[in-house]
């Protein structure tokens, strides 16, 4: 009886450690599911992860791109302003020129008249002095004598006032 009983114990143990076993079994086969499943998962998130990287990587080269097209277009568009500052100045220094030019040759028509009207007067003087009549009709042929036009000038200085 004994050994019956022992042998019912043992095989009692038995049942229960192949019980055991199973669940065991069963819990380790969910777990290598489970593990699978989570590797997977593991897998595809390293590759969403590796594709946000890259992404990122493209943006901010892309980035650095427009940013140095950016830094260049400013370049261009400083040297652009230079020139057309450059450019302006000298507009405004040949506005200048030229106003100054036409200042000027509008003071050396005034002198060409101012002396036109002294040689006028000297050869009325002149004519007065020698006798209206011979005078005044030789004064009309002695404009052109280089000898009276040295005297009617050899008196007259022209000063041009200086330009601004």
């Amino acid at each position: 009886m004994e050994l019956e009983t022992q042998c019912q114990v043992s095989g009692n143990q038995l049942k229960r450690q192949d019980e055991d076993n199973k669940l065991l079994a069963d819990k380790l086969d969910t777990t290598q599911v489970k593990v699978k499943e989570l590797t997977a998962k593991l897998k595809e998130q390293q590759h969403k992860y590796s594709d946000l990287e890259s992404k990122m990587k493209d943006e901010r080269m892309t980035w650095k791109i427009r940013e140095a097209e950016h830094t260049q277009a400013v370049a261009e568009l400083t040297q652009k302003i230079s020139r057309l500052e450059t450019k302006n100045e000298e507009m405004v220094a040949e506005g200048e020129l030229r106003y100054n030019s036409l200042e000027d040759s509008d003071q050396v028509r005034e002198l060409q008249d101012k002396v036109a009207d002294m040689k006028a007067e000297i050869l009325r003087l002149k004519a007065r002095q020698g006798g209206a009549r011979g005078v005044a009709s030789s004064a009309s042929s002695e404009l052109g004598d280089p000898e009276i036009e040295s005297e009617c000038t050899s008196d007259l200085h022209i000063r041009l006032p200086p330009s601004s």
